[in-house]
């Protein structure tokens, strides 16, 4: 729950709700706002370990409350490609 300001009008309250589930590096996630706020998403992805440099791949569809330029929602797809030490 928060509040988002807004300079020009009245502030705006939401609710955030997300769950995941992981297996095996295959992961799913939804996610959906509340109260002024509206939409949902769902993310899918895979990580892996690859000669210690972790590759990801995700996909995320959010629904059309969440995008102002079109009438179907958008899609997102991330490639990763990272290194700790």
């Amino acid at each position: 729950m928060g509040t988002h300001d807004v300079d020009s009008a009245s502030d705006e309250d939401y609710d955030f709700l997300s769950v995941t589930a992981e297996y095996d590096g295959f992961y799913a996630a939804y996610g959906a706002w509340g109260k002024d706020f509206d939409g949902n998403y769902i993310e899918l992805g895979y990580g892996t370990d690859v000669s210690g440099f972790d590759l990801g791949i995700a996909l995320t569809v959010n629904s059309k409350e969440l995008d102002n330029e079109t009438s179907m929602g958008d899609e997102t797809l991330v490639f990763s490609l990272s290194k700790s030490f």
